[in-house]
C-alpha cells in the first residue's frame, strides 16, 4: 500500500520530469509545427477528398459507381482517392515527387483490387520492381536534364 507522502513524492517527480521534457522539446516541436503549417492546405484538401469518397460509399449504391466509363473500374472513386492520396502523401513527405509516387503506387494496387485482379506475390514483386525501375529512370532523366541546363 502506498502512503500519501509516497504518492505525493511520485507525483512531484512526474511533474518535474514532464516540465524538463517540455522545456527540452518545445523548440523542436514548434519548429516541426511551423514546417508543416505551410502544407496545412494540402491536408484540408485531402480530408475533403476522403470525405467525398466516404459520402459516395455511404449514399451511392456500388452498382452506379462500379461501371462508370470502364466496366468494374470504380473510376470515380479511384480518381478521388488518387487526389486525396497525392495531397496526403505530399503533406506527410513535404515533397510533390514522393506524393506522386505514393499516389501512383496506391492507385495501381487499388485498381487491381477493385478489378478483382488476383494480387499474387510474384505479381506484387513485379509491380514493385517495375515501379522502382520507372522512378529510377525518371530520376536519372531529371538529373541529366538539369545537368545539361547548368552547363
Amino acid at each position: 500500500m502506498w502512503t500519501r507522502a509516497q504518492l505525493t513524492s511520485q507525483a512531484q517527480k512526474m511533474v518535474t520530469t514532464g516540465r524538463e521534457f517540455l522545456s527540452k522539446f518545445i523548440p523542436q516541436i514548434w519548429h516541426f509545427l511551423l514546417n508543416y503549417s505551410h502544407f496545412l492546405h494540402l491536408l484540408s484538401l485531402a480530408l475533403f477528398f476522403y470525405l467525398f469518397v466516404w459520402l459516395i460509399f455511404v449514399h451511392v449504391p456500388p452498382a452506379l459507381v462500379a461501371n462508370w466509363i470502364f466496366p468494374d473500374s470504380y473510376l470515380l472513386v479511384q480518381a478521388l482517392l488518387a487526389a486525396g492520396n497525392f495531397l496526403a502523401a505530399t503533406f506527410v513527405c513535404q515533397s510533390r515527387f514522393m506524393g506522386t509516387w505514393f499516389a501512383l503506387v496506391a492507385g495501381t494496387f487499388l485498381f487491381f483490387r477493385f478489378s478483382h485482379f488476383l494480387l499474387t506475390p510474384p505479381l506484387v514483386v513485379t509491380l514493385i520492381v517495375a515501379s522502382i525501375c520507372w522512378w529510377l529512370w525518371l530520376f536519372l532523366w531529371y538529373n541529366m536534364s538539369h545537368e545539361t541546363k547548368l552547363q
